[in-house]
């Protein structure tokens, strides 16, 4: 255990170069896109006055008042969300591939630790799902900063006041990310995390049998598809009840991500050579 947690510090510390910039970015676009949409929703309102004999009931009658549905379905809340993804997406591979760059490949000395080499596999998993839920969590506390942003440059009679859940379930992408119910949060992460161990896998078999490695993790990957979506054919195809559905999903990922795991601790163990 003390070595999965020098592991596990180690790669956190590796990463956070790419994760503070991320963060950086997140809280300074969407700072400022909750000062913009604030700053345009007045100017328009101006502008609406000042075209005739209207009033600012006219004008929120037919435009509405602000809300934080704008700021969070707006490019200023969304762009740097789908950096941090794309970034962490290109990480699964990179938090393998950089290990074996080089001269003399870092890779061998780690797998020379006098650890269990399943050690490697996990503490690297264990790194991107810290560094996604601390993610989100940042994400939570700025929604409310947002809204406060928004309260104090529109008067509370042109605006809208929302409840955090409110404001996740105004956007379709948050809503995946921080589902309402349990089941929901299990499904959502399980699927994350068989797609983490899967990625993971296909990088092993690729580096244990190189140019046919490539062959075997795009096999692996359509035999790990097949079955992830089986349960949505049997919910399709036989009407299942929801607890009936979730259950199976929740075996099928249980199935996945225990094969996955043994297939990647005998390639770890037995395929890649010092």
């Amino acid at each position: 255990m003390s070595n999965f947690g020098k592991l596990v510090n180690f790669e956190f510390r590796r990463f956070l170069p790419i994760f503070l910039p991320l963060v950086g970015i997140l809280v300074l676009s969407q700072v400022i896109g909750a000062i913009v949409f604030s700053m345009r929703y007045l100017s328009d309102m101006e502008r609406y006055l000042i075209q005739g004999q209207r009033t600012t009931e006219d004008f929120i009658l037919e435009f509405g008042k602000l809300s934080m549905m704008e700021v969070v379905n707006s490019i200023y809340f969304m762009g740097p969300i789908g950096v941090a993804v794309v970034s962490l997406l290109i990480y699964l591979l990179f938090i393998w591939y950089r290990d074996w760059i080089g001269k003399n490949t870092f890779a061998y000395r780690l797998l020379t630790l006098p650890t269990n080499r399943l050690n490697l596999f996990f503490s690297k998993a264990s790194t991107i799902f810290i560094f996604i839920f601390g993610f989100i969590t940042i994400q939570l506390i700025m929604m409310p900063i947002l809204q406060f942003i928004l309260k104090l440059f529109v008067p509370v009679d042109y605006r809208l006041d929302m409840a955090l859940g409110a404001m996740v379930q105004a956007n379709y992408f948050l809503s995946i990310l921080l589902p309402q119910t349990i089941s929901g949060f299990f499904i959502h992460y399980g699927l994350g995390i068989v797609f983490t161990i899967g990625i993971f896998t296909m990088v092993l078999l690729e580096r244990s049998y190189r140019l046919i490695g490539i062959g075997f993790a795009f096999l692996y990957a359509i035999i790990v598809c097949t079955f992830i979506f089986t349960p949505y054919y049997f919910q399709y195809f036989f009407h299942l009840y929801t607890h009936e559905a979730f259950w199976l999903e929740t075996s099928v990922m249980i199935i996945i991500s225990v094969l996955s795991i043994w297939l990647s601790s005998h390639l770890l163990n037995n395929k890649i050579r010092v």
